[in-house]
């Protein structure tokens, strides 16, 4: 009887003993090592998605920059100007320009690439401006427009053009790649569509507009031309009294009398004497515009007048 107690002693201990050791060794030699496994096993699932994204972008950023690596200007910089110096005077002339010269400016280099500057001046019509606008936006060649400035010539309906551009020569990503080239020039082509016309038919008429007609080459007379009295004379026709205006254009050295109702065309300015108060004009245009000039001024002197005044 006391073996057998002894014995279901034992069993219990061991049992004991067994659950709580086997307790532990599964816990620390199975569950633990399994949940870091897949606690590791998650990371690196997350590295690899963050690593495909990456690896996404690149090749999308890679086709992307093709199309600008192979607008580049070339890695050899003495070819690049020369080649872009001698289509873009090319290019100028075809467009109409009068006299084209193009010059090299700065040349700003860094690690990832290089920026080439250029002038083109010449003497051109609004056509031919608005056609080398067209031809510059298609062209091939990875190239802005820094600034334009456009400036009237005297006694000319050409206008003088200096136009600034920049071009861009851009870094190889990797030593085997095609683009840019050392030193052959990239060719023209539809690249991109910057435009939403294609044909330059379709921006022709904006060309035509005088977007310059309101500036008068040279001088204007009208800048220059005085009020220098409101007397009273004698009509020749009539017999009667009248006042008049008169006005000195200093330009032309030459003098003008005008009574009311009358024309004063002068230059770029058009009106009808109004009426005449003492020292004061009043002068009317055709689009209903009205002007008050005093005596001893010049026209650019005049005051509008409210309208019903």
């Amino acid at each position: 009887m006391k073996k057998i107690r002894n014995f279901l002693i034992l069993i219990i201990f061991l049992g004991t003993a067994l659950y709580y050791f086997g307790s532990l060794a599964w816990k620390q030699f199975y569950r633990i090592p399994r949940e870091r496994n897949e606690a590791a096993l998650e990371k690196v699932r997350g590295e690899l998605a963050t690593y495909t994204s990456s690896l996404e972008k690149i090749r999308r950023e890679n086709r992307e920059n093709t199309v600008l690596l192979a607008r580049s200007f070339p890695l050899d910089r003495a070819s690049g100007q020369t080649r872009y110096q001698v289509w873009l005077t090319e290019m100028a002339e075809f467009c109409g320009m009068k006299e084209p010269a193009v010059t090299v400016g700065e040349y700003k280099k860094s690690s990832a690439m290089a920026v080439l500057t250029f002038q083109l001046k010449g003497s051109t019509s609004m056509v031919s401006l608005y056609r080398f606008l067209y031809e510059f936006s298609w062209a091939a060649p990875l190239h802005r427009i820094a600034s334009l400035d456009l400036v009237p010539q005297e006694d000319s309906d050409l206008l003088r053009a200096t136009v600034v551009i920049e071009g861009l020569s851009l870094a190889k990503l990797s030593p085997r790649s095609p683009y840019p080239a050392m030193t052959e020039f990239p060719s023209t082509g539809n690249w991109l569509r910057r435009l939403t016309s294609g044909p330059f038919a379709a921006y022709e008429p904006i060309a035509s507009e005088p977007l310059f007609s309101y500036v008068a080459p040279g001088l204007d007379p009208a800048s220059y031309t005085l009020l220098t009295g409101t007397p009273e004379i004698s009509d020749t026709t009539t017999g009667q009294t009248v006042v008049v205006t008169r006005w000195k254009i200093e330009t032309e050295d030459r003098s003008l009398t005008l009574k009311r109702g009358e024309r004063l065309t002068i230059g770029s300015f058009d009106a009808t004497i109004e009426d005449i108060q003492g020292d004061m004009v009043i002068l009317s245009q055709t689009d209903g515009r009205r002007w008050l000039l005093m005596l001893g001024d010049r026209l650019p002197d005049a005051v509008a007048l409210a309208p019903g005044f």
